[in-house]
């Protein structure tokens, strides 16, 4: 279960930066060199989108941890029943 947050967690680090890079820049955009090239600097509010990322990834964990103690729960119940069966 660790190894899916994580990766979730990774993956969605990277499709914020895909965003950061990928974003139009303002009409007085300024340059950066970035990696020996130059990149333009986005200027729409990344403390907003963190803010929203923030959120989205913590209803994400959330979610996560309620349907895997469902799960955990739903199987104790089947061994419970198999147990008193057989």
């Amino acid at each position: 279960m660790k190894k899916i947050v994580i990766l979730l967690i990774i993956y969605f680090a990277g499709f914020a930066t895909a965003i950061y890079f990928l974003t139009p820049a303002s009409a007085q955009g300024h340059t950066k060199n970035i990696s020996g090239s130059k990149k333009t600097v986005s200027s729409f509010n990344s403390q907003k989108f963190s803010k929203g990322l923030n959120t989205n990834v913590n209803k994400c964990i959330k979610y996560a941890k309620d349907t895997s103690n469902k799960a955990v729960c739903a199987a104790k119940k089947k061994l419970q029943e198999r147990r008193q069966r057989g």
